[in-house]
């Protein structure tokens, strides 16, 4: 871990760009896949390891809001682009709920 001081990652700001986050939760025993589309700003590290800052699309409280009371698990993929309308389409078919943040 990064904290350790001895990561196995690389250490860089994420670039500036679109970007969408995604994951399968499974927080309180429901299946749902989560999406969100931000953008990555131009900023400086914050800390040690691979790091950005990004600014949701629904707004900082809007998006706490939702994370919180759905209960997710912290840990979520990004890509850049947006990818949102895609990813839906495969929750559809595989009969998944989707939150979207």
């Amino acid at each position: 871990h990064t904290n350790r001081k001895m990561p196995l990652l690389y250490q860089f700001a994420l670039k500036p760009g679109r970007v969408t986050l995604a994951r399968v939760s499974q927080a309180f025993g429901r299946t749902q896949m989560i999406l969100a589309g931000a953008e990555m700003l131009d900023r400086p590290m914050a800390f040690t390891g691979t790091s950005g800052t990004l600014r949701f699309d629904s707004g900082a409280k809007a998006a706490l809001d939702a994370i919180f009371a759905s209960g997710l698990e912290h840990h979520m993929a990004l890509a850049y682009g947006d990818h949102r309308a895609a990813l839906a389409s495969v929750a559809a078919a595989l009969s998944i709920p989707v939150l979207e943040i």
